[in-house]
């Protein structure tokens, strides 16, 4: 009986609750829809998977988490809060608008930074896009050594 109900609350899924939990930062449901939205900015779906489909946002959000330090939290937090703010007040609000702005030109570059490096790092970009290879080029042991390779 103990395991069930502490096993229950996690399994109870609420709308209004954020979908992963972060040790450091503090963020609700609205932030992560608006950090979600910028991450299809970065990278739009199109015939390949967008940012939010790949689960960049939540990459980006667990590295400024776990990574970056208080201060680089911070100033994180406090770019974001006014990129919020001003995207609430003038809906057309870009993020080059806000790269020049500069309270929210650390966030915008960093969030953009860290979308693109969880692009490149993700499962279907090393599977699909750049095919990862551990060892360039194939083994060929039946192949005869010539004397010109050998020296």
């Amino acid at each position: 009986m103990g395991a069930t109900v502490a096993f229950l609350p996690s399994c109870v899924y609420r709308q209004d609750q954020v979908h992963m939990q972060l040790k450091h930062l503090q963020i609700n449901p609205d932030q992560e829809k608006l950090l979600a939205s910028l991450a299809d900015e970065i990278i739009p779906a199109t015939q390949t998977p967008g940012a939010t489909d790949l689960g960049l946002h939540f990459f980006a959000l667990k590295m400024v988490d776990d990574c970056y330090d208080s201060v680089g939290r911070d100033q994180f937090m406090s770019g974001f809060k006014a990129f919020a703010e001003n995207r609430s007040a003038d809906n057309a609000l870009t993020l080059e608008k806000a790269a020049a702005d500069q309270k929210m030109a650390g966030f915008v570059n960093g969030y953009r930074s860290l979308i693109v490096r969880g692009y490149k790092q993700s499962e279907y970009y090393m599977t699909k896009v750049v095919p990862y290879k551990l060892v360039p080029g194939g083994y060929k042991g039946c192949i005869p050594v010539t004397a010109a390779a050998t020296t």
